[in-house]
């Protein structure tokens, strides 16, 4: 569950509005019995944030020793 704070700062309407997929992402992480295929599967209908996590978790900052390819890996 996100933070009470951080909720009323996403849902201001300030804020240029989330697109679909975060949001989906947003209540996904959320939920302690979210299955990480589900996860998966809505990351990957974006692109950027698709690339950016492979990007991310293949750093050296993780030291991983085989290369990361799927979101489900990550």
């Amino acid at each position: 569950m996100l933070n009470p704070a951080i909720q009323r700062v996403l849902k201001s309407s300030d804020l240029p509005r989330l697109p679909a997929v975060v949001a989906q992402l947003i209540d996904l992480l959320g939920d302690p019995k979210a299955e990480v295929k589900t996860i998966a599967e809505t990351l990957s209908k974006d692109a950027d944030l698709t690339v950016n996590v492979l990007r991310m978790v293949n750093s050296s900052y993780y030291g991983l020793t085989n290369r990361v390819t799927t979101i489900e890996q990550a």
